[in-house]
């Protein structure tokens, strides 16, 4: 009687249920069923050991024969060949054992009492079982490609829409010195001239160094506030680059104006001053904008739709054309950001990530933060 609850017990966690643990019950069909199905596999098993060991030693038998008969370096030859052909006759052996067992375990009884139902698809339920998962497979499959579209789109959307928004002169001030330079630089590019930037510190009084013509001309970039002019130093100190470096001319770019004394010191020296209005006209000749609003682009997370937003003046909240609703979370930090290319996206909700100082260092976390707690390594 103990041995049959044992047994009950055993193929009650394969699903089975019944009343009579005694051998003649559910239980004990099941049990029946089961036993014979693990003596097929331990007889498979014995079988293909014995073909193992007989043949292996019916081998050595041959083996020591042909080494006896053997003389000088052949034996040497005979005994590494013939350990070689020992693994491969135990391989060539077990091979249709294997395919056997494997044949013979493809039976195995699944979770809703089918023998062979769950490798064999003959039972139904596991069917559906199986259909339901490939289901929540593909379709967890289908947000993964959703999230690296909307990561991919929003980073591509916060680089555009910050070269739109830096590239107008009445927002140029915010940029970082280094920003700054790199966009005087293109706008130089873009005018015909081949720009090469100097380092950003020890510049010898020059960020960059154009060439056009034959001639060479040196830049020199000054991100001033409105009420900060350049005054008659600076102009000299670029009038002794131009002169260590033997330029043709010079271009001294600033955000604000110059003062009088400057004006007169670059007076003669081949030097063109461009001030706040005369930036103004040559960003908006290098970089024209088809439209003053500037527009991002935000993906769906439930069916991928493009939605457009505009920015900074438009809603922060549109529905796709499925009804459902997007966000669009971006601040001029954010622009800035993606300025400098220190753009990283949340994996889990789509937002910008901000570097965040913890217990145990410096970490990406989200902006999203309590909603979302993604976080990653820098």
């Amino acid at each position: 009687m103990g041995r049959c609850i044992r047994h009950a017990c055993r193929y009650q966690q394969h699903g089975y249920t019944g009343t009579r643990p005694d051998g003649r019950g559910e239980y004990g069909v099941a049990m029946d069923k089961l036993r014979i199905f693990r003596l097929g596999q331990r007889t498979l098993t014995i079988i293909g050991w014995s073909v193992r060991v007989v043949a292996s030693v019916l081998y050595i038998f041959f083996l020591v024969h042909v080494l006896a008969e053997a003389k000088g370096p052949a034996e040497s030859i005979v005994l590494v060949v013939g350990l070689f052909g020992l693994f491969k006759v135990n391989a060539l052996l077990m091979t249709p054992v294997t395919v056997a067992q494997r044949w013979y375990e493809s039976f195995y009884p699944c979770p809703h009492r089918v023998f062979g139902g769950e490798i064999r698809g003959k039972c139904r339920a596991c069917r559906s079982d199986r259909r339901r998962f490939l289901e929540m497979e593909a379709l967890q499959k289908r947000k993964m490609e959703i999230y690296k579209l909307a990561r991919e789109t929003r980073r591509n959307a916060l680089e555009r829409a910050a070269r739109v928004y830096f590239q107008r002169v009445e927002n140029v001030r915010m940029l970082s010195p280094q920003n700054f330079e790199d966009l005087i630089a293109d706008m130089f590019k873009k005018l015909g001239y081949s720009v090469t930037q100097t380092p950003y510190t020890n510049d010898q009084g020059r960020d960059a160094i154009a060439l056009k013509g034959g001639k060479k001309f040196l830049i020199e970039c000054k991100r001033y506030a409105e009420d900060q002019r350049v005054g008659r130093p600076e102009i000299q100190k670029f009038l002794g680059a131009m002169l260590g470096d033997k330029a043709d001319g010079g271009f001294f770019v600033t955000t604000s104006r110059f003062t009088a004394t400057a004006i007169e010191c670059a007076r003669g020296h081949n030097v063109e001053l461009i001030g706040i209005d005369r930036l103004g006209e040559l960003l908006s000749t290098v970089f024209p904008q088809e439209s003053d609003k500037i527009t991002i682009e935000a993906i769906c997370r439930e069916c991928a739709d493009r939605v457009v937003f505009s920015w900074p003046n438009g809603p922060i909240s549109l529905t796709c054309s499925k009804q459902h609703s997007v966000s669009l979370n971006v601040n001029l930090k954010d622009l800035k950001d993606a300025f400098n290319g220190n753009v990283v996206i949340c994996a889990k909700c789509g937002n910008q990530m901000r570097v965040v100082s913890g217990r145990r260092g410096k970490f990406w976390g989200c902006t999203a933060y309590p909603q979302c707690r993604a976080t990653q390594q820098i």
